[in-house]
């Protein structure tokens, strides 16, 4: 079966009852970077000065889900939290959308 369609706390959790710690925290790193890309595609819809309320709508969303898991579920997801240093973002980017005043196609249409 192809990797990919495993999910990440399936690989995590077989990589550490194998004793491959750095392979699960690879798998920890490549389920972050891949959720965070797709979530930040999605944010790059919005103008830039609507940031404030697409940051208020994933904090919504994350509560929401959260409320949804175990208490051990939710120590994990703060576990992973509190231990990821950043997130690289393209810089150029967002600044080619602060220049332009965001990403807005709603302009467009109108």
């Amino acid at each position: 079966m192809d990797k990919k369609k495993i999910p990440y706390a399936v690989r995590v959790s077989a990589a550490l009852l194998a004793g491959k710690t750095d392979e699960a925290f690879n798998v920890i790193g490549e389920a972050l970077t891949d959720i965070v890309g797709k979530i930040s595609k999605v944010s790059q819809d919005y103008c830039y000065i609507d940031l404030p309320f697409v940051i208020a709508a994933l904090r919504v969303t994350a509560n929401a889900f959260e409320s949804t898991i175990d208490d051990k579920g939710k120590e994990l997801a703060r576990t992973v939290y509190e231990r990821t240093d950043g997130v690289v973002i393209n810089a150029a980017e967002l600044m080619k959308q602060v220049r332009e005043g965001g990403n807005d196609d709603r302009e467009k249409a109108d």
